[in-house]
């Protein structure tokens, strides 16, 4: 499926309209604007950084400047400007919150917001946008690559041999999907191998286990064109069916046990500061409702259907925090 998108650098504007346009009405909105501008993002990978937004100049409005709403990036340090502004925002917020409070449905106390526990990392300047990405992107991958436990802890899950403790990357949100190619490519070796004997009970000793390996080492369509080439009249039907079961054993699923999805508490997004250049932020929100810590995770594999209840780890949100210390950015907020 293709979604729909902006292009990066496209420009566009955004218009409103109030019906009741008291100067309560105006803050509130405009420091809502104020978070997606600087703090949010506008679409489906908004949290690792896509759909960062850059304001064009804001016209200095005695409302905002009275409240303390800075939009205007020139001039000012990017640990004063996003320091005074955030002031200002939950100033507004947390205003109009007690005026209205006696209306507020349920579920909507202030001490279950993200702006109650927040936490936001400010990296290097780098030259461009792209370079920043790419710089966040690196990061949580060669964190992902270092933090051995889960990886073993699952692919011995995945062998039979042993039960995760639990998983410290669910405190990144869920569910998550473990994929290990190297245990791919030994259950094929060894589906393979039987396949060719049955087919091929002319080969020497030996021979299928050694073409199997050799296939292993494939892409998925030059599996198949070598497999069509061993077996002549097999149908790509049945190579495509063991390719698949061949995944489903390298696979492992890990949900929540009562929500299948959980929003990560860390975002990303890129931002843009004269003369400074741009800038990639980091943004911790552990909200109690995402990790409380009595949510239990179910750990199951694709193929046999086995699974296993494990603990949440503890204490909660240790790998963010792990993973915030080893990136070293200044904390700002």
């Amino acid at each position: 499926m293709k979604r729909g998108c902006f292009r990066p650098e496209t420009e566009f504007g955004i218009w409103v309209h109030f019906q009741d346009a008291n100067a309560a009405n105006c803050l509130v909105v405009a420091a809502c604007f104020w978070l997606l501008a600087f703090f949010g993002g506008l679409g489906a990978r908004s949290r690792r950084g896509f759909g960062s937004l850059s304001l064009e100049p804001v016209p200095e409005l005695p409302l905002l400047e009275e409240a303390g709403l800075n939009f205007c990036r020139v001039g000012v340090g990017p640990h004063d400007f996003l320091a005074n502004a955030f002031q200002a925002v939950n100033g507004i917020f947390w205003g109009f919150w007690k005026k209205h409070r006696h209306c507020a449905p349920h579920g909507t106390d202030p001490e279950w917001s993200s702006l109650r526990r927040f936490e936001a990392y400010l990296s290097e300047p780098f030259s461009s946008w792209a370079e920043a990405m790419d710089r966040i992107g690196a990061s949580v991958s060669l964190f992902r690559s270092q933090k051995p436990p889960d990886y073993m802890a699952i692919k011995d899950f995945l062998d039979g041999s042993l039960t995760p403790a639990t998983v410290e990357r669910t405190a990144f949100g869920l569910p998550i999907r473990f994929f290990y190619r190297s245990l791919e490519r030994k259950v094929l070796e060894g589906l393979l191998t039987e396949f060719l004997e049955k087919k091929l009970p002319l080969l020497q000793k030996g021979a299928a286990k050694k073409e199997a390996r050799k296939v292993t080492l494939y892409g998925k369509k030059k599996r198949i064109q070598r497999l069509r080439e061993l077996v002549p009249g097999l149908s790509e039907r049945e190579i495509k069916a063991m390719l698949k079961k061949t995944r489903l054993q390298s696979t492992a699923d890990v949900q929540g046990e009562s929500h299948d999805r959980r929003a990560s508490p860390l975002m990303f997004r890129v931002m843009k500061f004269q003369p400074a250049g741009f800038r990639a932020l980091a943004l911790f929100m552990p909200t109690p409702h995402l990790l409380d810590g009595r949510e239990k995770i179910h750990v199951a594999c694709g193929y046999s259907k086995s699974s296993v209840h494990v603990p949440e780890p503890t204490p909660a949100f240790q790998a963010v925090r792990d993973y915030l210390r080893d990136l070293n950015w200044e904390r700002v907020l």
